[in-house]
């Protein structure tokens, strides 16, 4: 069950962390295959993933679903069995985050979704070749649903 619906249903504290096994790796950290997936509520409606042997190896990921632009993803059938998903089924979808401190701003990177099934514990990262998704979504107030 996803973490998410199943704090929600339950109404308790929401900090939750996962241990995610990464087939591949990540792009640039191919050989790093076990990552933790955690939630805290105090940088809620973010989310960070963390490479559990190398803490200091860490991502900034954020839910594609509460960006109102970002429809559902084709995810082939291929994808879906690196996270060892049935066809029917639906990953989660988070996007990678940069900070940007220079310009005081956060982007979020469209191409590269890291799709997640909490079921099993595994993710991957997608190389998306659609070209008018964006590398570097200026994430604004307006733009994202958090309600």
């Amino acid at each position: 069950m996803d973490p998410f619906m199943q704090n929600n249903q339950t109404n308790m504290n929401s900090n939750f962390s996962v241990d995610i096994y990464f087939h591949f790796g990540l792009p640039g950290f191919e050989n790093i295959n076990d990552y933790s997936f955690e939630h805290l509520d105090e940088v809620e409606p973010f989310n960070i993933l963390r490479a559990r042997h190398d803490p200091k190896i860490s991502l900034l990921l954020f839910d594609a679903r509460l960006l109102p632009l970002y429809c559902d993803i084709p995810i082939s059938e291929m994808e879906k069995k690196k996270v060892e998903l049935k066809v029917d089924e639906t990953p989660a979808v988070f996007l990678v985050l940069k900070i940007d401190s220079h310009e005081k701003r956060l982007t979020a990177n469209l191409r590269a979704p890291i799709i997640f099934n909490f079921d099993t514990k595994m993710g991957h990262q997608l190389i998306l070749e659609d070209e008018t998704l964006s590398m570097e979504y200026v994430l604004e107030p307006e733009t994202v649903n958090i309600a």
